[in-house]
């Protein structure tokens, strides 16, 4: 990762994630998962975990229209790190989590606004 990044972007792709980071290829990913809302509406997004790497042990992300939309990490990192790694400001889009944060950038997707995720319907 380059440490020289400028921390001025508002969100990150999909495919700049995926060039930062590998996904986790013993988790079954969900490309076009399913989602149930708390208001009983089905959406559709990328749901897709990433292995361990220096910034974080594990993560679980989810991508609307090419975008980050939230993503739960597990890692000692701090917020300023995280940030430093993605170009990006956090604000109130972060909440400490478990064994790390979660990071929303798109309210739909907060877990408290999801019924049911892609591994779910199983």
């Amino acid at each position: 990762m380059d440490n020289e990044v400028t921390i001025d972007k508002t969100f990150i792709t999909k495919d700049e994630f995926n060039k930062m980071f590998k996904i986790d290829t013993e988790e079954e990913q969900f490309n076009n998962g399913k989602f149930q809302l708390k208001d009983n509406s089905i959406v559709k997004a990328d749901y897709l975990s990433y292995g361990e790497n220096d910034l974080f042990d594990y993560a679980l992300a989810v991508f609307y229209n090419g975008k980050l939309a939230s993503i739960q990490i597990e890692t000692s990192k701090s917020q300023e790190e995280l940030e430093k790694a993605f170009g990006i400001k956090f604000g109130d889009k972060i909440e400490p989590y478990k064994f790390g944060y979660e990071i929303t950038f798109d309210k739909m997707f907060h877990e408290s606004n999801i019924s049911i995720y892609p591994n779910e319907w199983q």
